[in-house]
């Protein structure tokens, strides 16, 4: 499944043939933000997690976590999260 929706292998010119597009990423070991943790968005963060992605949340209120993220964040945060490129120890995200 992961493989298709990375790959996105589309059907192209009259042929209507399948054609690879390159190489399947993994998004095992990525770290994936989801904003907005609602139904859907706890339902992609799951996905994410069953294929072995560290997930992050943003939401209103971070005191209520959601299913498949591992850590939730402030709305206000978000800017920070999508610039970050260190570990989840960075002294800027915690608190």
């Amino acid at each position: 499944m992961s493989k298709v929706i990375v790959n996105c292998l589309p059907l192209t010119g009259e042929e209507r043939r399948w054609h690879d597009v390159g190489r399947a990423l993994s998004v095992r070991g990525s770290t994936v933000l989801v904003v907005g943790t609602g139904d859907i968005g706890s339902h992609f963060a799951s996905i994410c997690k069953a294929m072995c992605a560290n997930t992050l949340g943003v939401r209103r209120d971070p005191t209520r976590m959601a299913e498949g993220v591992d850590r939730m964040y402030r709305i206000g945060e978000r800017k920070a999260l999508c610039s970050r490129r260190t570990s989840d120890e960075s002294p800027a995200l915690n608190g």
